[in-house]
Order: structure tokens, then C-alpha cells, then sequence
């Protein structure tokens, strides 16, 4: 933007040279590796007591230099890459939404509740489905911006406010949803294995965090009309001259996707029709594992069924799915998306291997425990203040979950020396991870944000930059922030349950 300042811009250049200086996450956990395999070493035999249970317990830092621990660990390093699960929890999310997302159902969809919404609750329609467009993973973080574009010009509106409203809505609330999404499921289960591995007594699932991001999705949609309403729509007034507008056009899906979306109610009711009944049936049986708790417990796999059974309905209908033999292709398209994290997630493994096998965790969260207990700094101020570290570090790594697999090695256990259970250690961190995602210079998608803006110009009109979609969808950032730690406040204080309790 023109009126940017020196300074701003200035700070956001540098964001962007940091960012794009930092290696390969892949490169990352492996230097971390070495990095804890030298740290054991030098600071093996250090020690020092924690009180469990009423019992001093003495930690003690293991030296992992050793020629037979190496020779071990570096040999059976497919054992640690097998057993590090929210790889298959990706695999087999991507695997249904490529189906949801190929088939076209997203996409129509998306086109029918736009085509049938009046005009002046149109940002409010961009924002609803942009703060639950995880639900399609971040496939949504390319498809709501190009389609809300599209809509907004055939709408004889400002295209560029459809394209900065669905791009920060999707991506500055990808975190929070009103269904179960893969982030939960994702996010949760590497929370389980650092709890497992810790032996923390903690129950953690896909629902841990429901009630609060459910009402945090209330109030982000809220917001994101707000700051559209009363300040987008303001900055782009000066430059609606130079914004490509058409006459009012039409939305509609073609008779075969009409077709095809009759067949995907039909493929839902039968779906939750097929899930009652095996509830029902739990609950009557006298399996040892409660009918909730199935469901659960199986989450994931529930959630591949679902966009898998619906988006092939839709598909075979609409005609974009010829037949069954098609469906292994599909899900290959949702696993090449993902090529990045299964070689990021082999060198993630061997990390998580060493910190654990060093004690370095242990020995770390005893110093910092003691650390916070003489300085005496409420709980709510360390979780606030963490909230903000990872907003910050979120600017330079924006993959949700290589920065949790890292960062809640060592959150959670500090935090549960401070009696913070580790459902709330995991919303602290998805409100620092979500409300910056729209605002770093670094994000895989900004390419494409920006050549969608650069689409939707008139020649001679300033040069579409990084700089530009971060001006534009700062506003929304700080308020998620500011609107996020509010809740999340008030949540803590009242002692609200941040989801159900299932045992």
C-alpha cells in the first residue's frame, strides 16, 4: 500500500529475510538433534530434585554421546518414524478431503450458499465459512479467496475485499472451527504423545478443546465483519478506480453439481444415520469402552469415512468421478500435498527419540518450575506471555504442527509442574499459532493471495507486494489476537471447561 510507512515496511522486510534464511524444517530437527545429543553430553550428571507425589525424585541429565546408543538409535530409526503418529493422522485426513476437494463438493458448496445470500450479509457468509474452512484442511486457504474473488466481482462489489476477507478469516482462524476438524485431531494427538512420554496423567483427545474454540469461532467471524466493515472497506474506498469491477453476474452451480448435491444430503443422512446406530448399539453392548468414548477414540478414522462417503457421492453424481477406480488416484493427489511433512516428520521422530532418551526435558522443566515458583508470576500472566512467544515465532515457521511437535516437548511438562493441564497449555498455544498466520511474510500460500490481488487491479496501479496483503490483513491479526486472549482470559478465570471430559 502506498501510504505504508518506511518503518513497517522496513519491519516486515526483515520478518521476511529471517524467515526465508531459516533452513528446511527437516534440517531444523536435525540440528536440534545434534544440538540435544551435544547438551547431553556437557551437561550430563546434572541433576536436580522434583517433588512427585510428596517424594523428592532426582532428575539426572543422560549422556547420549555414547558409540552403542548411536549406533542404536541411528539403526533403528524406522522404528521411531513408524511410531510417530500424527504422520498417519495427516496421511489419512488428506487422503478424504483430496476426495471432498477434487470431486468439486467444496467447491459447490461453498458456490451454493453464496448464490442464494443477499448482498449486505455477504462478508458475514466470507467470514462464516472462511473461520470453518480448516474443515477442508488448508486446501480452503487457496479455494475461499479465488471463489470469494470471483463472487465479489460478479457482485458488482470490491473483489480485493473477498480475496483479504476469506484469505484472513481462513488462515487467521485456521486453529478454530465449529466442528471437529484435522487440526484437532492433529494437534491433540501430538499433545498425547508428549503426555504419554512423559507419563502425564492427562486426558487429551480430538474434543479437548471443543467448547472453546467453538465459541472462539463466534467470535472471530464477528470481528472479521467488524474490521471489514469499519476498516477494509475504508482503506480500499480510495482505490476502488483502480479495483476491476463487472456488472452482476451469475453464481450457479450447473444442473449436474445441483444433482450432485442432493446426493451428498442423501450420502450424509446415511452417514450419521450409520453413526448412530453403532452409538446405539455401544451403548446397549457390554464391550469395557463407553459408545462416546468409540467415537473418540476413532475420530480420525471417522472423519476419513465422512469426506470419503460424501465427496464420492457427490462425485459419481456430478459427474466428476467416473467411477470407483478413480478413488486411488484421489487420495494419492491428497498425499502428494503432504510430501513435505512425511520428510519433516522422519527427522521430527528422532528428535522427540533423543530429547526424551536425554532427560534434558525432565531436568529443564525442574529448573524453569523453580524458576517461576520465586519469582511467584501467576499462571494466567506465564500463559498469556507464551501466548504472545508464539504469535511471534509463528511469523518465521507457520506450520501448525512442526512448531507443536517441538515446542510442546517442553511446554507441557513446564506448564505441569505449574499444575496447567495440558488442554490449556494446547488452546494457549492455537491462539498464539492462528492470529498471525494471515500476517506472515513467510506463509506457503502469500504467492498466491498476492497474484490473485495483482489479478484484480487495473494497469498502472501500485505493485502488489508482501507488504500489501500484510497491511490489509493486519488489522484483522491484531484483533484476533487481542479478541482471542480476551476470551481465553475470561475462560480461565471463570474455570470453564475448555471441552467435555471423556473417560
Amino acid at each position: 500500500m502506498s501510504g505504508l510507512s518506511a518503518k513497517f515496511r522496513k519491519v516486515i522486510t526483515r520478518i521476511e529475510i529471517i524467515g526465508n534464511k531459516l533452513p528446511h524444517p527437516f534440517w531444523i530437527f536435525n540440528i536440534l538433534s545434534i544440538a540435544v545429543i551435544a547438551g547431553s553430553f556437557f551437561l550430563q550428571g546434572t541433576s536436580n530434585y522434583v517433588v512427585e507425589n510428596g517424594n523428592f525424585n532426582l532428575i539426572q541429565v543422560n549422556n547420549l554421546l555414547d558409540m552403542a546408543y548411536l549406533v542404536n538409535i541411528f539403526g533403528n530409526q524406522h522404528e521411531n518414524f513408524i511410531m510417530f503418529k500424527p504422520l498417519a493422522i495427516v496421511i489419512l485426513i488428506l487422503m478424504g478431503v483430496s476426495v471432498f476437494q477434487q470431486s468439486g463438493a467444496l467447491s459447490a458448496i461453498i458456490r451454493s450458499i453464496f448464490g442464494k445470500t443477499p448482498i449486505k450479509y455477504i462478508v458475514g457468509v466470507v467470514a462464516f465459512i472462511g473461520v470453518n474452512g480448516n474443515l477442508a484442511s488448508d486446501v480452503s486457504v487457496i479455494v475461499i479467496p479465488t471463489i470469494c474473488a470471483g463472487l465479489f466481482q460478479s457482485l458488482n462489489m470490491n473483489p480485493w475485499l473477498g480475496i483479504i476477507v476469506g484469505y484472513a478469516s481462513v488462515n487467521g482462524g485456521f486453529t478454530l472451527n465449529m466442528l471437529i476438524a484435522a487440526t484437532d485431531m492433529i494437534t491433540s494427538e501430538i499433545t498425547c504423545s508428549v503426555t504419554e512420554t512423559m507419563g502425564l496423567n492427562e486426558n487429551v483427545h480430538a474434543l479437548s478443546n471443543y467448547y472453546f474454540m467453538f465459541v472462539g469461532s463466534i467470535f472471530l467471524i464477528i470481528i472479521t465483519v467488524l474490521v471489514a466493515e469499519n476498516v477494509t472497506k475504508r482503506v480500499l474506498g480510495c482505490h476502488e478506480d483502480n479495483i476491476v469491477l463487472s456488472q452482476r453476474g451469475s453464481f450457479r452451480l450447473s444442473k449436474r453439481e445441483r444433482a450432485g448435491l442432493k446426493y451428498f444430503i442423501y450420502a450424509n443422512i446415511l452417514y450419521f444415520l450409520g453413526i448412530y446406530t453403532i452409538w446405539i448399539y455401544m451403548k446397549k453392548s457390554d464391550l469395557n469402552i463407553t459408545a462416546t468414548r468409540m467415537i473418540t477414540d476413532n475420530m480420525v478414522g471417522w472423519i476419513f469415512i465422512y469426506f470419503t462417503v460424501t465427496g464420492t457421492a457427490f462425485g459419481l453424481k456430478a459427474g466428476t468421478i467416473k467411477s470407483l477406480e478413480e478413488l486411488p488416484k484421489i487420495f494419492a493427489i491428497g498425499i502428494s500435498g503432504v510430501k513435505e511433512f512425511i520428510v519433516t516428520a522422519f527427522s521430527a521422530s528422532l528428535f522427540i527419540r533423543v530429547l526424551n532418551d536425554s532427560n534434558l526435558v525432565s531436568w529443564l522443566v525442574s529448573w524453569v518450575s523453580a524458576l517461576f515458583e520465586s519469582i511467584q508470576m501467576p499462571p494466567l500472566l506465564i500463559l498469556l506471555l507464551f501466548i504472545l512467544g508464539i504469535s511471534i515465532f509463528n511469523l518465521f515457521i507457520t506450520s501448525n504442527s512442526v512448531k507443536w511437535v517441538f515446542i510442546a516437548s517442553f511446554a507441557i511438562p513446564i506448564f505441569s509442574e505449574l499444575n496447567i493441564s495440558a488442554n490449556v497449555v494446547q488452546v494457549a498455544y492455537r491462539i498464539g499459532d492462528t492470529a498471525t498466520n494471515c500476517i506472515s511474510p513467510v506463509d506457503y500460500y502469500l504467492p498466491i493471495i498476492i497474484s490473485l490481488l495483482d489479478g484484480y487491479k487495473a494497469d498502472g496501479h501500485v505493485k502488489v507486494g508482501i507488504g500489501t496483503v500484510v497491511s490489509l490483513a493486519l488489522p484483522y491479526s491484531i484483533a484476533y489476537l487481542i479478541g482471542l486472549i480476551i476470551l481465553f482470559m475470561v475462560w480461565y478465570l471463570l474455570g470453564l471447561p475448555f471441552g467435555p471430559s471423556i473417560v
